[in-house]
């Protein structure tokens, strides 16, 4: 893996007492599994801790997680005039990660945000605390301030000890769930496999991350093949979500858009919305990976990451991971409440890979012009958002570069309705 790239976002400065152990299985140079202590088990878990956006930025430019890069990237083009207080786009750009209390010690954190800070209400006569969860006048929160916290030591017990398969399934080290050998070995030989005891540091940490995003042997490509061998997107399933038993809503009010989609494969090219709309989708850099996965039930289409939220749900909460309230409950009620980033009136443009930008009757002929596309291949359609349909959306954004197409096309055809001309 080329990590030139990675270098410049994070202090990659060597931890040496942070070891684990590889099982190897040199015919097929493969991982088997990991056998790892507290510290690199934080540093695993913390993913789930990471905000949508901030996994954008620590991965950059020169890969793509699903549409929330590109998605991320429009909103650090968007002018600050768009937003209510440059306040809300840096919260955006650098979202706050509300498990900080847990991770400020990690010998293998990698979110190089600032440390937690809060809103510092301006109007007077507020009487809510004065925290980053106040939903008082927007136009008012324009100023962060420090939050004084009681830090916590990680998440995980320091005498325990857990295995990790390739596939970042996390399992405590003990009598009742050790790793059974034979079910790894198959009918291959014992004297082909390797003990391997590799020191980790941050660098390795980071690529983690991006391998657990976009590689089907994250823990192969990292410690092993040091090349990333990407797993291409697969069709969004979205239709398999279900909000029965959701806690946050990500939609209050039904939202409409106007969607241009091409006739012949029903390909949505880009939509028309209004601030609302804007604000569904600028919300979701701010989603922490753990909370996305607890909206979607585990079922985000991120293999990896779906069986290390599993693992981490099935961790015994006394013995084991005693934060888990907090990771699965605080971070829904912390990041997820109809926040307001950008102005209105105003108009949106939203391509299918969620590039956002202003949007007029201009700037949509512009994008057909310039892409030599005829008119009469098009048709334009008004599609209502409400709940399930932005769940589908959120889910196509994390593993589809066609994410309006993939979240949003399933409904076209009973959920619609054509533009009059």
């Amino acid at each position: 893996m080329d990590t030139n790239s990675l270098r410049h976002l994070i202090c990659l400065a060597p931890i040496k007492d942070v070891t684990i152990t590889i099982l190897v299985d040199e015919v097929r140079n493969k991982v088997l599994f990991v056998q790892a202590g507290k510290d690199f088990i934080d540093g695993l878990l913390s993913f789930l801790t990471l905000p949508l956006g901030t996994i954008a930025r620590l991965i950059g430019k020169d890969y793509k997680f699903g549409s929330i890069s590109s998605l991320y990237e429009s909103v650090t083009d968007l002018d600050e005039e768009n937003f209510w207080s440059p306040l809300q786009k840096e919260l955006l750009v650098r979202p706050v990660n509300s498990m900080e209390r847990y991770c400020q010690h990690f010998k293998l954190n990698i979110d190089d945000t600032e440390k937690l800070r809060s809103f510092k209400c301006g109007d007077k006569e507020c009487t809510r605390p004065k925290k980053r969860t106040c939903n008082c006048i927007k136009i008012m929160r324009d100023e962060l301030c420090k939050v004084n916290f009681i830090t916590k030591r990680g998440f995980v017990p320091k005498t325990a000890t857990f295995t990790v398969s390739d596939d970042l399934n996390v399992k405590p080290d003990n009598s009742k769930s050790c790793i059974s050998l034979p079910k790894y070995l198959g009918c291959g030989d014992i004297n082909t496999i390797k003990i391997v005891t590799v020191e980790v540091t941050r660098k390795e940490i980071l690529e983690l991350v991006l391998s657990a995003l976009l590689s089907s042997k994250p823990l192969t490509d990292v410690f092993l093949s040091n090349i990333l061998e990407i797993q291409y997107a697969k069709r969004a399933n979205v239709l398999d979500l279900r909000d029965d038993n959701i806690g946050a809503r990500l939609v209050r009010n039904t939202i409409e858009v106007k969607a241009t989609v091409r006739k012949y494969d029903n390909k949505i090219l880009y939509v028309l919305g209004e601030e609302d709309f804007a604000d569904l989708l600028l919300s979701f850099l701010t989603f922490p990976l753990g909370a996305v996965e607890n909206l979607l039930n585990g079922n985000s289409g991120l293999d990896n990451i779906d069986n290390l939220f599993k693992s981490m749900v099935d961790l015994d909460p006394q013995r084991y991971f005693n934060c888990k309230a907090d990771l699965l409950s605080k971070q829904v009620k912390y990041n997820f409440g109809g926040k307001n980033y950008i102005k209105n009136p105003s108009t949106y443009m939203v391509t299918d890979e969620l590039v956002i930008t202003p949007g007029s009757s201009i700037s949509s002929f512009s994008f057909l012009s310039e892409r030599k596309i005829r008119l009469s291949n098009l048709e334009e359609r008004v599609i209502s958002i409400g709940n399930r349909e932005a769940l589908c959306l959120l889910k196509a954004s994390l593993i589809s570069k066609s994410a309006l197409t993939d979240g949003l096309g399933p409904f076209l055809a009973n959920k619609d309705k054509k533009v009059s001309n």
